[in-house]
């Protein structure tokens, strides 16, 4: 037996089950051992003690711990196995062998692949000596294995870096910091591809032992794909970090659906980024977070893209509790693309965020806040959707804030889908627009806090439907508008018309408590009829009870658009009708109670009867260009006490204009004042006539301390 002696003494550094493997083979497959401290080719003898090592031997590589070693073959030959123990190795050349290649020492081995192409016929294994760390780096040339397994033992550190070629690997599971169903406190595996292409027949698998790390890095550049699944966390407690910023990785497999997971197991922990322009793919399904408190967070940022086809941002939902968290961020150009749904704030007593800041989110179902605590922040970008609900199952809550961007929806938005704890939009800036209905509730489950917040931006939709149940979905305006547009114009309240097109707003259950109300707030808003005449039969509350209330404007663009409204306008701030538009006051005693302003090019305010209560007020905008802003009234229209009615010009009068005040009724009360705004004479300009109509009625105008008025 050759060298015996040296071989004891070198596999006395090696962890134990690794010198039992090795004196094992030293006796079974006559072991070759290269001579420490020598540098060299395989075929001068003296670096093997004497004689060359022969096909099926198993080879062993030793040299001065911390010294560099130069090994060069130039032999074809299929050895047994290969171990590199103490010392830095630079291997040139090809190296077969058909059982495995193990790097590992307490001493700290380093093997550097600078050429040639390595077949293995079983298993790479670095990094298991106990809190040892063993790095293989391959520089050039092909690798081909069964399987990686990196950081075997309790703080033992494994590292492969790829940097040119391919790796193929073979037809077991890869390792990557651990194995599963062991406790390996702190075993921590690397697995890290900057250049070439990888493909993983197997799963790749991090973290999988109990507390221990795993850590993918793709820096640079690397085409990677797996046909496998990926597990990234798979030990309980472990920690797993994940950074694709070059080329690209994908999962995909022809024959099944190979499924990815970040945080599997119970408290463990994935970081993952996928940056700078490059591409994360999954042709199936991605799980974060999937056991009892498991946290994950996911950028996407610099243009980077990650792909999936359905996607659980927090925990497959089992029905059980499971107190998972989440973070999603997309970032300067980042995208997020789920073909099929895409679940946020999923599991019992789950919560997540997510943050767009300049990203995309294009998916195909979007749920927020099924069964778990959801908050979704969009600060500029987009969210491209088919449909969106929110707050799906019955304990889960979701809280939408958006200041800027867009969200894009061709079906329907569907807030408070279940019986949720609160469902909650913020609309600060940018816009939402739906293709179909924005629909309150599902069947007779429904959230019993369902609230948009119109502070700003605009909120444009198709109609409002209340599905069914006993709590109101409330639309509190606060500075935002909302924009109507779609083919909606039923005149019946909670009905059709003759040709089956529902109002814009419609109860699904007429008899039903609950209802779409509308609060008009401090910052007031805007209602946009975008050119069509929509029945919504809405009362418009103050929202004095929330600290105050404003106006509410009416507007038209492209012009033509009536909004008719109840015949009701309580709040105090003024109602203006703007250009291009028309107010119409549906039903009989219709009331004013505050300021009544009609801009130049408005069209006209209609109602059967109008009453202004004490302490309102008129205001008509005339203009040569704009149009003719009118009341009509059949039945009149009626004050309790003078209201001042004021009269402006914003630009000269010019030609023949003729102003309709009051069709079919007459002002009682003490009279009213006028005043033309931007008058040369006798409040008319002298090159233009203007006629003050009162039609079928009285016009009562009180004369006191030399009030003129001129008619031409």
């Amino acid at each position: 037996m050759r060298n015996y002696t040296r071989l004891v003494r070198i596999c006395l550094g090696y962890g134990r089950g690794t010198f039992l493997a090795a004196l094992i083979c030293s006796l079974a497959c006559n072991a070759a051992e290269w001579q420490s401290g020598a540098n060299g080719t395989f075929s001068n003898g003296a670096n093997w003690g004497g004689t060359v090592p022969a096909a099926d031997e198993a080879l062993v590589f030793s040299g001065p711990s911390g010294a560099w070693t130069s090994i060069e073959n130039d032999t074809a030959l299929t050895y047994g196995s290969a171990a590199f123990g103490a010392g830095h190795f630079l291997f040139t050349g090809p190296l077969n062998v058909s059982g495995g290649i193990t790097i590992d020492s307490p001493d700290n081995p380093v093997v550097v692949k600078e050429s040639g192409d390595w077949a293995v016929g079983t298993t790479i294994q670095i990094g298991l000596a106990a809190n040892s760390t063993a790095v293989f780096t391959n520089k050039s040339g092909n690798v081909s294995f069964v399987n990686i397994n990196l950081g075997q033992a309790a703080g033992a550190k494994g590292v492969f870096v790829h940097e040119s070629g391919h790796l193929a690997g073979g037809t077991t599971a890869n390792n990557i910091g651990g194995r599963y169903n062991t406790t390996l406190a702190n075993a921590e595996g690397v697995l890290e591809i900057n250049g070439g292409t990888a493909t993983f027949n197997r799963a790749l698998l991090l973290g999988e032992s109990a507390n221990s790390i795993g850590r993918y890095f793709q820096r640079t550049s690397g085409d990677v794909k797996v046909n496998d699944w990926c597990r990234f966390g798979r030990g309980a407690g472990s920690y797993n970090e994940v950074v694709i910023v070059g080329g690209t990785f994908s999962i995909d497999n022809s024959s099944h659906n190979p499924q990815t997971f970040l945080a599997q197991g119970a408290n463990s922990k994935c970081v993952m980024t996928v940056a700078n322009g490059a591409k994360f793919t999954s042709t199936y399904y991605v799980y974060c977070g999937y056991e009892t408190s498991a946290d994950t967070t996911l950028f996407v940022t610099n243009n980077g893209s990650f792909t999936a086809r359905r996607m659980w941002l927090t925990s497959y939902n089992n029905g059980s509790p499971k107190k998972v968290k989440g973070r999603l961020e997309l970032r300067d150009g980042g995208e997020l693309n789920v073909s099929e749904n895409l679940y946020v704030g999923n599991g019992m007593e789950s919560s997540d965020t997510t943050i767009i800041d300049g990203g995309a989110l294009n998916v195909g179902y979007l749920s927020i806040g099924n069964n778990g605590d959801s908050v979704v922040v969009m600060e500029k970008g987009a969210i491209t959707a088919r449909e969106v609900s929110t707050g799906e199952r019955n304990v889960g809550s979701a809280d939408i804030t958006v200041n800027g961007g867009k969200i894009s929806i061709s079906g329907m938005l569907e807030p408070g889908r279940g019986a949720s704890k609160f469902c909650v939009i913020n609309l600060n800036g940018g816009e939402i627009e739906t293709g179909n209905v924005t629909k309150f509730g599902y069947d007779g489950v429904v959230c019993a806090n369902m609230r948009m917040n119109l502070n700003g931006g605009v909120f444009k939709t198709t109609g409002l439907v209340h599905n069914k149940g006993a709590n109101n979905a409330t639309i509190n305006f606060n500075g935002g508008t909302l924009k109507i547009h779609g083919d909606r114009t039923g005149s019946k309240p909670d009905g059709t018309n003759v040709v089956g097109r529902t109002c814009f707003i419609h109860h699904n259950v007429p008899g039903d408590a609950g209802r779409v109300v509308f609060k008009m707030l401090g910052g007031g808003g805007t209602i946009d009829v975008s050119g069509n005449s929509y029945h919504v039969f809405i009362p418009v509350s103050s929202g004095v009870a929330e600290g105050s209330d404003g106006g509410l404007a009416i507007a038209s663009d492209p012009a033509g658009g009536t909004l008719t409204m109840t015949n009701s306008l309580s709040y105090t701030g003024p109602t203006t009708v703007k250009t291009g538009a028309t107010l119409a006051l549906a039903d009989s005693g219709a009331e004013v109670s505050n300021a009544l302003v009609l801009e130049a090019g408005a069209t006209n305010v209609v109602a059967t009867t109008l009453t202004f209560k004490p302490g309102s007020s008129l205001s008509m905008e005339f203009s040569s260009v704009k149009g003719d802003p009118a009341i009509t009234a059949a039945a009149g229209v009626t004050t309790d006490e003078r209201i001042p009615v004021t009269y402006t010009a914003d630009t000269t009068l010019r030609g023949s204009m003729t102003k309709t005040l009051i069709g079919g009724g007459s002002i009682h009360g003490l009279g009213a004042g006028f005043r033309l705004a931007q008058a040369t004479e006798c409040g008319v300009n002298t090159t233009s006539r203007l006629e003050l109509r009162v039609e079928d009625g009285n016009l009562v105008i009180g004369k006191k301390r030399g009030t003129c008025v001129c008619i031409r």
